[in-house]
């Protein structure tokens, strides 16, 4: 068994920061693959049957694994908070720290 690290450099919140960060990431993730689904399951619906839509059902097989796939990681993510209070706060602080990143381009 690997023993425990002793952090004497990062700040307690540290964790709950990269799990924040983690997560937004997981859910940007989930967000683009779902709207690709959606796209491709309209393309289908409406494309004669031939090669390009046999590819497009292929990629919507696809989309539907990694939609499975990013769900696991938000589980594995989750289940890493034990302490409620410091992961709203970490959102809260990574969301402003996406906000004016954002504002300063």
């Amino acid at each position: 068994m690997i023993p425990p690290m002793n952090y004497t450099q990062l700040p307690s919140d540290y964790k709950y920061r990269h799990i924040a960060n983690a997560i937004y990431g997981r859910e940007m993730e989930y967000f683009h693959y779902d709207f690709d689904r959606i796209n491709y399951e309209h393309l289908a619906s409406t494309l004669p049957e031939g090669p390009f839509k046999d590819d497009i059902s292929k990629r919507i097989k696809e989309v539907e694994q990694q939609l499975q796939n990013t769900n696991a990681i938000v589980e594995a993510l989750w289940a890493q908070i034990d302490d409620k209070d410091a992961y709203a706060n970490a959102v809260e602080y990574t969301t402003k720290q996406r906000e004016q990143e954002e504002a300063a381009k």
